[in-house]
């Protein structure tokens, strides 16, 4: 155990709750009190441990109606007002599991604790006892129980003494559904359906399928078939909020005028891009990273001239003349408006994060792709995690995205946790509910 890397858990009390008509700043209803309190704890307890530095996860409840912007602005201030209790050797990661009325998703655990597995893959995650929200407290044990199996431990204070528990698990074959599930968060909708064929006939299995249809579609940029899909799990589950929501979005992508759908596939490359990032896939996150920086440009250059303006964006063959064009249009107030999109587009910060695809083999050179030096390049110092330098992405991507009127929604994220839901009856028989 002494040579074993420990990546400590602190599960926080309480939950964040949304305040309704407050747009302007977080509506923290959890005092800054409450939370220092268990990190106090938490920074005493792990003063008694033999590794001195490392990254520490701290779960913190918080209310299902925040938007997708809004957790990533929580987790920001959580990590500000936390880290300065603990030693510079110690990085603090924050996590937010959403809750509604009858309390945190099981599902929001799983797919959080499955991300977690995939960032530290061979460290012993270490849950803190004693400290913090009992209900999820037990979620995520036991959610980390079941996915890390021997790589799972509890930790233990007393006496001034400190005592690590390993889990002792004899591991098991991989089963159907927990192969599944991993397929879902993992976003690996082919492999998942695949795994439909080992199944009966039934009608979860045809919501199911209908469901991994419309992502696999989505993936593929294919958005008629993806209609489809969508009207098969609508005609077997029946109308809910989740599929107004995603006919929306549809609907946009495929609509005949062109402003609107070259805007709303903008917005669903954004949603492409936070899946590489939950993924940690630097090869395609940068693939697309680099389309969408593409397709911003050019809509700016097609549907916001002024009027009587008539310059097409295929008289541009490259990037750099996109760019040189854009600039110069700006110069003569032929485009007068989303300065921040294209001070954004032209930013130190993007230039880096994409020269990186530029030196690599997917551009035009053979280097290398180092996820460390290209996120320290992206947040412009090297004193920063992975993490929050792809926490910052999403928020100044957000914030770029509501010059457009439009931000950042869990649309994919919705999806996956109806999927969960789902194949939790997939072995079993009744209606379907999502």
């Amino acid at each position: 155990m002494a040579d074993e890397l420990l990546v400590p858990q602190v599960i926080l009390d309480g939950k964040i709750l949304k305040q309704a008509g407050i747009t302007k700043r977080v509506p923290w209803t959890l005092t800054s009190e409450t939370i220092t309190y268990s990190v106090k704890k938490a920074v005493e307890c792990l003063s008694l441990l033999s590794q001195k530095s490392g990254a520490i996860v701290v779960w913190q409840e918080i209310d299902s109606r925040f938007s997708q912007f809004e957790m990533y602005q929580i987790q920001q201030e959580l990590e500000k007002l936390i880290q300065p209790f603990f030693p510079d050797e110690w990085e603090v990661e924050a996590v937010t599991p959403r809750a509604g009325i009858n309390g945190t998703d099981p599902k929001d655990v799983s797919r959080i604790v499955h991300t977690i597995s995939k960032r530290y893959p061979f460290e012993i995650i270490a849950q803190l006892s004693g400290i913090g929200h009992g209900k999820l407290y037990d979620l995520v044990f036991r959610e980390g129980i079941r996915q890390f199996e021997n790589r799972y431990a509890a930790v233990f204070f007393a006496n001034g003494e400190v005592v690590v528990e390993k889990a002792d698990i004899v591991p098991i074959a991989s089963d159907w559904l927990g192969e599944f599930q991993s397929f879902i968060m993992d976003h690996d909708y082919m492999a998942a359906f695949e795994l439909l064929d080992e199944l009966e006939e039934s009608v979860e299995k045809q919501a199911a399928a209908s469901l991994l249809r419309l992502m696999i579609h989505r993936m593929n940029y294919d958005f008629e078939d993806a209609r489809i899909a969508l009207d098969e799990a609508r005609s077997i589950a029946g109308e809910t909020e989740l599929f107004i929501e995603t006919d929306v979005i549809l609907k946009n992508l495929l609509s005949k005028d062109t402003a609107i759908r070259d805007l709303a596939r903008i917005i669903e490359l954004y949603r492409h891009l936070e899946m590489y990032l939950d993924l940690d896939d630097m090869v395609s996150f940068l693939i697309r990273f680099y389309r969408a920086r593409e397709a911003i440009l050019l809509y700016l250059i097609e549907h916001k001239q002024i009027e009587g303006l008539s310059f097409k964006k295929d008289t541009c063959s490259s990037i750099y003349q996109l760019i040189e064009k854009i600039e110069e249009m700006y110069d003569k107030r032929e485009i007068n408006s989303h300065f921040g999109a294209y001070f954004y587009l032209k930013s130190l910060n993007v230039a880096k994060l994409l020269q990186g695809r530029n030196q690599s083999f997917i551009g035009h050179g053979r280097s290398g792709i180092d996820n460390d030096v290209a996120w320290q390049s992206y947040f412009g110092t090297s004193r920063t995690t992975i993490s929050r330098a792809k926490k910052r992405f999403l928020m100044d991507s957000n914030i770029m995205l509501r010059e457009f009127g439009h931000e950042m929604d869990n649309n994919v994220e919705k999806i996956n946790l109806a999927l969960l839901q789902l194949s939790e009856k997939l072995t079993g028989k009744g209606a379907v509910s999502l």
